[in-house]
């Protein structure tokens, strides 16, 4: 699409194809510089690097842990002259040892086996990218 319009023209100079325009705004960027745009939805964007190649997608929205990913051992803070299984952590995890003063060691022998997100804190946007 050409515009006689200069400042459509200097706006489709700004994002050849292949560039990403991000806004609050629902508004196709075609609409207000011209060209073709496809919206992108419930991606991060990341930057590319030797190991992801510019416009490669990956990820996943929730993650179960294998058992091989949980930790060995949860360290926990108790302070307790006694001997035996730790009264103070609520029925999950069971420690055995004699002294129970300082940060104590109890392997984790099972998990829930539920899925978690690791998204980190975020601000919405729409985002485009021009495809011609």
């Amino acid at each position: 699409m050409k515009f006689a319009n200069p400042v459509h023209a200097a706006a489709l100079a700004a994002y050849p194809v292949g560039s990403i325009y991000m806004s609050v705004n629902a508004t196709n960027p075609g609409t207000l510089f011209g060209g073709t745009w496809e919206r992108i939805q419930g991606r991060f964007l990341f930057a590319a690097d030797s190991s992801h190649a510019a416009g490669s997608t990956g990820g996943e929205a929730e993650v179960t842990l294998e058992k091989s990913q949980i930790p060995e051992y949860l360290n926990v803070t108790y302070v307790d002259g006694n001997s035996g299984p730790n009264p103070g952590i609520a029925g999950s995890v069971v420690c055995t040892g004699s002294n129970w003063s300082g940060i104590v060691s109890c392997p984790l022998n099972n998990g829930g086996g539920q899925s978690h997100n690791n998204m980190p804190p975020y601000l919405s946007v729409y985002i485009w990218k021009r495809t011609a």
